[in-house]
């Protein structure tokens, strides 16, 4: 919570770069209460990912896809869509407020210029 999104960003490479080089240290894997699993550039658009222990949810990010949809105007519409699911540890973190979390990074995805603020 104290890094800023660049410094997420570089940190994230950073540790993924460790983990292809079979670099990363065990501490460096530990600690962890958040996890961001993607299996969208294997073709997945929907999954649900396993939580894990001691960890208190772990998202995951589908790849994205052509759906049709009706636009404001109800039009029929060629949209993408991007599937997102969450897995919580309840004794952590209750389902409400889980479902919060979704809709305010959904708000963020479709206007990712709200990150910036």
């Amino acid at each position: 919570e104290t890094l800023s999104l660049l410094e997420i960003h570089t940190k994230a490479r950073e540790l993924a770069q460790k983990c292809r080089d079979n670099k990363i240290s065990l501490q460096e894997m530990q600690g962890g209460t958040f996890t961001v699993s993607n299996l969208g550039m294997y073709g997945i658009t929907t999954f649900t990912p396993v939580l894990n222990p001691p960890e208190a949810a772990i998202l995951g990010i589908g790849g994205m896809r052509n759906t049709l949809a009706r636009g404001s105007d109800n039009e029929i519409k060629d949209t993408l869509t991007l599937d997102i699911s969450l897995t919580l540890d309840h004794r952590v973190i209750d389902g409400a407020q889980g479902a919060l979390f979704l809709e305010s990074l959904a708000q963020h995805l479709e206007k990712p210029a709200t990150l910036l603020l």
